[in-house]
């Protein structure tokens, strides 16, 4: 198994501390250098990926896009 990591992430919006996010070291590597969130950790729902991505919530971004986003 490959070595994991658990990214803690507060919402840069509310201030809220997420739950942390596991995946791989290798992972987060691939993502750092360009590819794809979606296509390197398939495994994480979209509010996962955006909380990763943007640092907002998922209650948060439905508040500043709307809920059809």
């Amino acid at each position: 198994m490959e070595n994991q990591v658990s990214i803690a992430v507060t919402c840069g919006s509310c201030g809220i501390e997420q739950e942390p996010i596991r995946i791989t070291q290798w992972q987060l590597l691939r993502w750092r250098q360009g590819e794809h969130i979606q296509n390197v950790m398939p495994e994480l729902n979209a509010s996962q990926r955006e909380l990763l991505i943007s640092g907002t919530c998922d209650p948060c971004f439905d508040r500043m896009f709307g809920e059809e986003a």
